[in-house]
């Protein structure tokens, strides 16, 4: 049996982009797409002022969830708070509808 739980994860990202950071940059959006491919993460959002990442992480338990932050490359670089959700809801993205008249 799944017992998957929503968490939104708040992510404080650095004030200042060092070049170490920003060469992590491609690694973390690779490693979200694979974390949204597998299911795992079902939103990744950044604040206009690039100060935070609001991350929905479907898991089992906290544990899972700092495990998946855990393995964020940029990891070494961020503070995160996590707050377990009653329910998210999104917007479905498929194929447009076609009709037929």
């Amino acid at each position: 049996m799944n017992n998957l739980g929503n968490y939104m994860v708040e992510v404080e990202l650095p004030v200042h982009f060092d070049e170490d950071f920003i060469s992590l940059i491609p690694y973390q959006r690779a490693y979200i797409s694979k974390m949204m491919k597998k299911g795992n993460i079902s939103s990744y959002s950044l604040s206009l002022d690039r100060s935070l990442l609001w991350v929905v992480v479907a898991a089992e338990s906290i544990q899972d969830v700092k495990n998946i932050i855990g393995s964020f490359p940029i990891f070494n670089y961020i503070t995160f708070k996590i707050h377990p959700l009653m329910f998210n809801e999104i917007k479905s993205e498929s194929a447009p509808h076609f009709w037929l008249n």
